[in-house]
């Protein structure tokens, strides 16, 4: 038995920074963002059976 498989995936990623608040509390002030579209990525396998005689 033998073949193989493929897997197809598209994202994208956001990671916000914020600054901490200046008052125990409150919430916290947005201070950049960083933000990546199009990742697109592509993965394989081949995988076989082999059958070794007297194992």
């Amino acid at each position: 038995m033998r073949g193989s498989r493929v897997w197809l995936s598209r994202g994208t990623f956001q990671w916000d920074y914020t600054k901490p608040p200046p008052i125990s509390g409150d919430s916290g002030i947005p201070n950049s963002r960083l933000t990546y579209h199009g990742l697109d990525g592509i993965s394989g396998e081949l995988f076989a059976r082999l059958i070794v005689p007297g194992g």
